[in-house]
């Protein structure tokens, strides 16, 4: 169960057409986020999740990686809770004033189809606290850049995160 018993619920991106549960398919999703000048960061914690395998980048750095611990979905004696399972990951060491780039990689696993959906896909919610301003949300959604790849890579995601 999610940490402090609350169900997470979060808005997936996906990549459209990307849905053949034979071959394990990988993706890229993207977004910019711009922080004002001024700005001092006082937190920004983020839930992730993907279906399946995930290495989240922030500005170029590596800040996670997952699933989340798959098998704690299911409490002793009862079926599987229907709880998506996130990693929590503080992003403030990583975030800047201006420009930043997060950036994930989704490989689906044909190999543990029992709790993939089959395609890749990707969840990320967080807020950025400010101490000099408002909170800034950092959620997937239309926003983000998604695309197919041909094959998951080792290393930094070169083009992916440019402009960091």
């Amino acid at each position: 169960m999610p940490p402090g018993g609350a169900t997470w619920q979060p808005q997936w991106i996906w990549v459209a057409g990307a849905r053949n549960p034979e071959v394990p398919t990988a993706a890229h999703f993207r977004k910019e986020l711009t922080l004002p000048a001024n700005a001092h960061i006082a937190s920004a914690y983020a839930k992730v999740s993907a279906d399946r395998v995930y290495r989240l980048w922030v500005n170029g750095h590596l800040v996670s990686r997952g699933p989340a611990d798959p098998g704690n979905d299911i409490i002793m004696g009862t079926n599987w809770s229907h709880h998506w399972l996130y990693n929590q990951i503080d992003l403030a060491p990583y975030l800047h004033t201006g420009l930043n780039v997060i950036a994930a990689e989704v490989l689906t696993a044909n190999m543990l189809p029992s709790y993939s959906l089959g395609h890749p896909g990707f969840a990320l919610e967080a807020d950025v606290l400010l101490t000099n301003g408002p909170a800034v949300n950092l959620s997937t959604g239309a926003d983000w850049k998604a695309e197919a790849i041909d094959a998951y890579r080792e290393g930094p995601l070169g083009n992916l995160c440019a402009g960091a």
